[in-house]
């Protein structure tokens, strides 16, 4: 089984712009390209040896985010926080 990683797609000015996780950063950057997302860079922030151990660090840092900005991250269309929460 391969690594699952955690990741966050930022702006010019490092600002988070999406969370997402998966088991080939260069695959889904390309993918976040064509589906037409603007970022400056992508940060993978934690790897994790099963799916489910990255869904729930992502869902941490969803929590997080929304606790301290009082809303989800611009691309999140969903939040996995408030789900694992």
């Amino acid at each position: 089984m391969s690594k699952v990683s955690v990741y966050r797609l930022l702006d010019s000015n490092r600002k988070i712009l999406y969370y997402g996780m998966t088991n080939n950063v260069k695959r889904r950057t390309g993918e976040h390209k064509r589906d037409g997302k603007k970022f400056s860079a992508i940060e993978v922030v934690s790897t994790h040896a099963s799916r489910q151990a990255a869904k729930k660090a992502e869902g941490a840092r969803m929590t997080k985010f929304k606790q301290l900005k009082g809303r989800r991250p611009r691309y999140n269309k969903t939040n996995l926080g408030d789900k694992l929460g």
